[in-house]
């Protein structure tokens, strides 16, 4: 079961999304950007990319926010062994935020 509710979620997610994002060499990309997310195993984050100086997360629950001046953050996220603790942590508290979707 909990194998359907992940392939839900991410059909769900993607669903959402392609209103801004189209898919490229199964990667999506923010149209008129390089953005190009990469998936992370965690149970509230469902990728993230860096947009210039900036940091964008996509939750699982369909929302993507970006945070200003947060890009450096990627790899740190990326290399934690929760990435949502992480951005709870070291991200969220720290870095202007503005929701995208």
């Amino acid at each position: 079961m909990k194998g359907i509710q992940e392939f839900l979620i991410r059909l769900l997610n993607v669903n959402i999304i392609a209103i801004f994002f189209v898919r490229k060499n199964h990667r999506w990309v923010r149209e008129g950007t390089n953005m190009n997310f990469t998936y992370v195993n965690s149970s509230d984050l469902a990728g993230v990319a860096v947009d210039g100086n900036n940091l964008v997360i996509m939750f699982r629950n369909g929302g993507i926010y970006e945070y200003s001046g947060a890009a450096n953050e990627f790899s740190n996220i990326m290399n934690a062994n929760s990435k949502g603790k992480y951005f709870h942590q070291n991200i969220k508290p720290y870095y202007v935020c503005r929701r995208l979707r």
